[in-house]
């Protein structure tokens, strides 16, 4: 099966939708194209237009952007130190184009698109795609798990080393964040993964057995008179026993 890629990034442009108290983006042409062609000097051959010139200010919160770890800390990278294998992965599309501009997206709604999706894609999704799934989620967070832990863990060290006025009071505090990131980390990339595969698993089998019963009882067909009758009327032998 062939890949699809799909853009998710949104036109910039005067007056575009933005968050909240964020400031729309400014775009300003410096120069138009016959100015331009004049400022070149292309108009001496007879090319009186080529492009436009045109500044452009925008702040990091405009259209499809990721908020950078420097967003909440100062001395953090910005939008350039985001890793780009994080910017893009596999992924599933979803018709909600049902939907009115404004309304509420519901998780009804998603579970209905999704199953919609599932039979789109002929069937039913098997113990080995499960799998892979999992397996290709966990991978997605071990590299920003690993980076968070890391960080906190190198930022509490110093003060389980310290020995200075107050380390017996910080000591305390820090002891249970550092198990607790330590800890974080095996549930997310090890516990969770396994318990999210063991339940459905569980749910993808007893589907399978609700649909082999079915199957089997399509193909059996109703029942006849006379096996309803052998079934539902007691016979002379049973009355006496």
């Amino acid at each position: 099966m062939g890949v699809k890629l799909i853009d998710l990034s949104m036109e910039v442009y005067k007056g575009m939708m933005t968050y909240p108290n964020v400031a729309k983006p400014a775009i300003i042409e410096m120069e138009t194209h016959a100015e331009m062609a004049r400022s070149v000097g292309t108009d001496q051959y007879g090319v009186d237009e080529i492009t436009n010139h045109c500044m452009i200010v925008t702040g990091d919160h405009i259209g499809t952007h990721m908020d950078s770890w420097g967003h909440v800390k100062p001395d953090a990278p910005r939008a350039e130190g985001i890793p780009i294998e994080l910017c893009y992965g596999d992924g599933v599309v979803l018709d909600l184009t049902h939907k009115a501009a404004g309304d509420e997206i519901s998780v009804s709604d998603l579970e209905e698109a999704v199953g919609r999706k599932r039979q789109e894609l002929g069937g039913h999704l098997t113990r080995e795609a499960l799998l892979e799934a999992v397996t290709e989620g966990a991978l997605l967070r071990l590299r920003p798990k690993v980076m968070t832990v890391s960080t906190v863990v190198a930022s509490l060290l110093p003060i389980m080393w310290s020995h200075s006025t107050g380390a017996e009071v910080m000591k305390p505090l820090a002891t249970p964040v550092l198990g607790g990131m330590v800890s974080s980390l095996a549930h997310v990339l090890l516990v969770t993964p396994v318990i999210f595969y063991w339940l459905r698993e569980r749910e993808l089998y007893r589907n399978t057995e609700r649909e082999a019963i079915g199957t089997d009882l399509t193909l059996q067909g109703p029942p006849t008179h006379a096996a309803a009758d052998a079934h539902s009327v007691p016979t002379p032998e049973r009355r006496n026993n």
